[in-house]
């Protein structure tokens, strides 16, 4: 059986349980980080070094980390040929707009927009460079289309 640690609200771990739902595996998911802690024990260092969310361990294999490699280990062992083409280009095109989303994508909406709509006091917004974030935003959204 697969187990996870990581929070289920870091975004990194919602994404490899969203794979492992998608893909119908069971799993045990362990409450780590943030403000359940664990990551500075000696145990969660033997899992990863880095002391970071998520970590897969599937069987008795070495533990996993790092969410896009975990999402990729997923997907080559345990997904159907309409998940996870065999053929190389189809497979890239795939990883390709992963990582695009991962990379291009959440940098301009985490920090200048979720942050400062949820997380940065209603009267210490700045609401002219949200709604220049927002357009980046979705300009950069527009290329998938």
């Amino acid at each position: 059986m697969l187990q996870v640690w990581g929070r289920e609200t870091s975004s990194n771990v919602q994404a490899v349980m969203w794979c492992i739902g998608e893909l119908g595996l069971d799993y045990q998911r362990y409450d780590f980080g943030h403000h359940f802690g664990g990551l500075d024990s000696d145990a969660f260092y033997q899992l990863n070094p880095n002391r970071t969310i998520p970590v897969l361990q599937d069987d008795d294999h070495a533990p996993l980390w790092e969410s896009g490699a975990i999402l990729r280990y997923l997907a080559s062992r345990y997904a159907p040929e309409t998940f996870w083409p065999e053929e190389i280009f189809a497979r890239c095109e795939v990883d390709r707009w992963a990582e695009w989303a991962k990379v291009s994508v959440v940098s301009l909406f985490t920090q200048p927009i979720f942050w400062q709509l949820v997380r940065t006091p209603a009267d210490e917004r700045d609401l002219p460079a949200i709604t220049r974030a927002i357009d980046r935003f979705e300009s950069k959204l527009a290329i998938a289309d």
